[in-house]
């Protein structure tokens, strides 16, 4: 994907643990179609070491899908 819009408009933390909303926009290179505005979720988990342990994308993945057609 290729994003015009990527803007954090929330970030959390507490111990190792981070959430951010992230507001997104762009296109799929493959085909060209367009991936209207949308907020993702993402959940950071890092270890002793700072280092990242976990991460999960959270969606709406029915409507992330759809620009992926065709």
């Amino acid at each position: 994907m290729a994003l015009t819009t990527f803007e954090p408009q929330l970030v959390l933390g507490d111990g190792s643990t981070v959430v951010a909303v992230i507001r997104i926009a762009g296109s799929i290179i493959s085909n060209g179609n367009p991936v209207e505005e949308d907020l993702w979720g993402h959940l950071w988990t890092f270890d002793a070491d700072g280092k990242v342990a976990s991460f999960r994308h959270i969606g709406d993945l029915a409507r992330e899908e759809i620009p992926f057609r065709g």
